[in-house]
């Protein structure tokens, strides 16, 4: 029974052949030349290639936003997107501010002046999220950013002929139809707001003696 060559015993076998084949073939000096390098450091033809570090940006989202502010902002923006869509199927309002406050954070990077579509797109966001929050609140503040948003971002994709200025538009549409209506609630109830029922706030007719406590007007919140 004969012992399996080692490694080290194959590349010396190797090593010498070649020694043997150049005093026949000139040529073949690279591949010794080569061979002898495996002889001298046989660690080398056994080590496995390098794994290539991972390239991390380390620090508070303060410095992120100072070394790359475009895909800062573009992570904003697509958080504020993320969070509106959670807030239109809870019940709250929490994750729609979150959103608005994502959008006004990605918008103070993705400016009209440096990335026009990016800044359009953002706006379009913050109008859709002020106009949930307009149809769950109250008042008119919403709905009025919500209509100052789809005009802005409008205003942008017509000018640059995007398809998206049609999905806006409806936007648009929707959310000054939703402020309208919201003003002419507010016109019919003339009633000081110290002064008012929900019930009133709510559409139904309630004698004015039942007006004795005070209730904050739903609609100036």
């Amino acid at each position: 029974m004969f012992a399996a060559p080692t490694f080290e015993l194959v590349t010396i076998s190797a090593a010498l052949v070649v020694l043997m084949m150049t005093s026949v073939f000139p040529f073949t000096s690279m591949y010794a030349t080569l061979f002898r390098g495996c002889l001298r450091y046989p660690a080398l033809t056994m080590a496995r290639p390098r794994r290539l570090r991972k390239r991390t940006v380390s620090g508070s989202p303060e410095k992120w936003r100072e070394r790359v502010p475009l895909p800062w902002a573009t992570t904003e923006s697509n958080l504020g997107a993320a969070l509106a869509s959670f807030g239109e199927r809870e019940t709250g309002t929490a994750r729609l501010e979150q959103a608005v406050a994502a959008y006004r954070a990605a918008l103070t990077e993705q400016t009209l002046e440096r990335i026009r579509l990016d800044w359009a797109e953002a706006q379009m966001g913050l109008g859709n999220a002020f106009r949930a929050l307009g149809e769950r609140g109250s008042g008119t503040a919403r709905l009025e950013e919500a209509v100052a948003a789809f005009q802005a971002a409008l205003s942008v994709y017509k000018s640059a002929n995007s398809p998206y200025s049609l999905d806006v538009e409806m936007s648009l549409r929707r959310a000054e139809a939703l402020l309208g209506q919201r003003r002419k609630e507010i016109a019919k109830v003339g009633t000081p707001c110290s002064r008012m029922l929900p019930s009133v706030i709510a559409g139904r007719a309630v004698g004015l003696a039942a007006a004795r406590r005070d209730y904050s007007c739903l609609y100036c919140a």
